[in-house]
């Protein structure tokens, strides 16, 4: 539907969404959700349909629904850590090798996204190596 004739109110918006995916075979990722009401209106009744909500909150009156199921993850292990920041950083010699990547992951403390943040900045950052990474954040840390 061309942007011009999308209705301005929420209410028609959200029901003009569910219409539009009632007889739709489809995957919804909502990524992120702050709140129950902030979700609700993205959510469709078609019975071959998924939505997935991630959040950091407790999202507890929509694990309510019918058909909802609840997925409580916990922090990577450290392997997975060096795992996904060897992915992230790719190049060889910050391929997660030595004391240094798994240092560094245990700082992170397993959460998936400090473990891309950290990543992505040493990507891009070819003199780092996962010591000088974790020597920086104890300083900031303010520990030895």
């Amino acid at each position: 539907m061309p942007t011009g004739r999308l209705p301005a109110d929420e209410q028609r918006l959200s029901e003009l969404y569910r219409d539009c995916a009632a007889e739709r075979r489809m995957v919804v990722l909502l990524d992120n959700a702050h709140s129950e009401r902030q979700v609700r209106p993205l959510l469709t009744a078609a019975p071959e349909s998924l939505v997935i909500i991630t959040s950091r909150y407790r999202l507890d009156r929509l694990a309510a629904d019918p058909g909802a199921k609840v997925i409580r993850l916990g922090p990577l292990t450290t392997a997975d850590s060096v795992r996904l920041l060897t992915r992230i950083v790719g190049h060889d010699e910050m391929a997660g090798r030595g004391p240094g990547a798994a240092a560094v992951a245990e700082r992170c403390g397993g959460i998936p996204l400090a473990l891309c943040e950290t990543g992505a900045r040493v990507a891009v950052r070819e003199h780092l190596t996962w010591d000088t990474v974790n020597a920086g954040a104890a300083l900031v840390k303010g520990s030895p």
